[in-house]
């Protein structure tokens, strides 16, 4: 099962304190940690998280929330993940993403203004999710074969041992130079993403926190904080409810991304 990498916070929130480990000795390279995040958090029945979206002016404080839903599932290790907002001017619009053999994914986007959905091309997966602080990649995940992983020396932040791995993508055109990020070694998730521009320059920042176990082998961040540190800008998802549950397979098929979920 490939991809998903998700990835937020202000660069002030980076300011924790951290301990440097000894490099480990378990012998995973940064790749191989890549594609356990990837493998990690996902359902052959299905999960599905609801959430509210809060979008924020820094500097004004000015606010805007959204409800939102989440579903995944995995079919013979490939994922099918879809993202919806539930309410105000963007309500049905929906981000589809499609796991396909050979480790590439196709994405979708629909928007009820337009009526049908439009695939996202690679050109476009750094351009944020409508007017959010997610990009494109962020919500769909990225392909592992897209960047090169280096693996660091392992961190502590409180009592959580974290991988400390930098990627840094292939295509020389990408508007990043490269990301850093801590995950957490129990649950896989990465807890602290940053990204740098081509100068070296910190533009983004994600975190991830309050994480809670939802199922056996199934945690999830209640809490993911995307800032765009140039526009001073924030994108809060907090979840009020998740649970591995069966979901309706329907719900995955980009002929059908205007049809409405029970989950509503």
């Amino acid at each position: 099962m490939k991809k998903k990498i998700f990835a937020f916070a202000l660069s002030v929130l980076f300011v924790l304190p951290a301990v440097r480990l000894s490099a480990a000795d378990d012998g995973l390279t940064g790749l191989q940690i890549a594609d356990k995040i990837e493998a990690s958090n996902v359902s052959s029945k299905g999960l599905v998280t609801k959430a509210v979206l809060e979008l924020k002016n820094i500097a004004s404080q000015d606010a805007e929330k959204r409800g939102c839903i989440m579903e995944s599932v995995s079919e013979n290790g490939l994922k099918k993940a879809a993202f919806r907002f539930t309410d105000s001017s963007y309500r049905g619009t929906t981000f589809l993403t499609l796991d396909k053999d050979g480790g590439d994914k196709i994405t979708y986007i629909y928007l009820a203004s337009v009526g049908s959905p439009r695939q996202i091309e690679a050109s476009d997966r750094e351009n944020n999710f409508v007017d959010t602080d997610f990009s494109n990649e962020d919500l769909g995940g990225s392909n592992t074969a897209d960047y090169t992983y280096t693996r660091l020396a392992d961190k502590k932040i409180g009592d959580m041992d974290c991988y400390f791995l930098e990627k840094a993508p292939k295509n020389k055109s990408s508007k990043y130079s490269k990301y850093q990020m801590l995950v957490d070694k129990t649950s896989f998730i990465p807890v602290m993403v940053k990204a740098f521009d081509k100068t070296g320059r910190l533009v983004k920042t994600i975190k991830m926190d309050n994480i809670k176990k939802v199922s056996d082998s199934i945690y999830v961040p209640y809490g993911i904080t995307v800032v765009d540190v140039d526009k001073k800008h924030s994108s809060v998802i907090t979840v009020t409810q998740a649970a591995e549950k069966q979901v309706n397979k329907g719900n995955f098929n980009k002929n059908k991304m205007d049809m409405k979920w029970p989950e509503e």
